[in-house]
């Protein structure tokens, strides 16, 4: 992913996660699987495509990941290959891309809600990378603080390193601040976010529960 010279301090940080992303697939890091089936690169037969029925349109957000789920489900595997290189030329602000976090946030749930298969992948690590990051996450989430406010500290963060962290932790709270908007059984949104001593995640079973969301 490339960036405009002179993209937001948001912006660029999210490009080095990107280019972080794929950098690892290609290292075999690990096995690429449905998450990582983005629309921008991915092939795959017409049959395989229409037997799953192709994209789903009535959708916000995912629309290709979502597709990703059902391929697999159909029993495809997925393969990383690097020499099929493609360039993303990112020109949305650190603002809109915020907001295309937030929308995939959204999308979320409605996709969990489709498949609850998916659920415990798209929804359930509420409580990853670290506690403190969650308690702090789940703070703000209750005082519905805007996503704007936390990118504008960003710039005074003080170094680069700081900078890439907190874009973590500002693109992981977009993320969770739209799954916030959709769901509106707090019941729900409480086990879907609540911590045990036992567990570093309660996500509510898919047997149990299937998200509500607004329309």
């Amino acid at each position: 992913m490339n960036v405009n010279p002179g993209a937001d301090w948001f912006a660029r940080c999210f490009a080095e996660q990107w280019n972080g992303h794929y950098a690892r697939l290609e290292t075999g890091h690990r096995a690429p699987r449905w998450m990582d089936c983005y629309g921008g690169n991915l092939s795959l037969s017409r049959m395989a495509f229409e037997q799953v029925g192709g994209f789903a349109p009535d959708i916000p957000a995912s629309h290709d990941i979502e597709l990703g789920y059902r391929l697999q489900r159909q029993g495809l595997s997925f393969v990383y290959l690097p020499e099929a290189v493609g360039i993303h030329a990112e020109r949305k602000t650190g603002r809109e891309l915020r907001a295309v976090l937030e929308r995939h946030g959204r999308a979320a749930v409605e996709l969990s809600r489709r498949h609850p298969g998916a659920l415990p992948t798209l929804l359930g690590k509420f409580w990853q990378p670290r506690r403190r990051v969650a308690v702090l996450r789940r703070l703000l989430l209750a005082l519905r603080v805007p996503p704007a406010l936390l990118s504008g500290l960003g710039p005074t963060m003080g170094g680069l390193p700081r900078q890439r962290q907190w874009s973590r932790f500002v693109a992981g709270y977009c993320f969770w601040y739209g799954v916030r908007l959709a769901i509106r059984d707090s019941d729900f949104w409480r086990r879907l976010t609540q911590v045990t001593p036992n567990r570093t995640s309660s996500t509510p079973s898919v047997q149990s529960a299937t998200p509500p969301v607004d329309s």
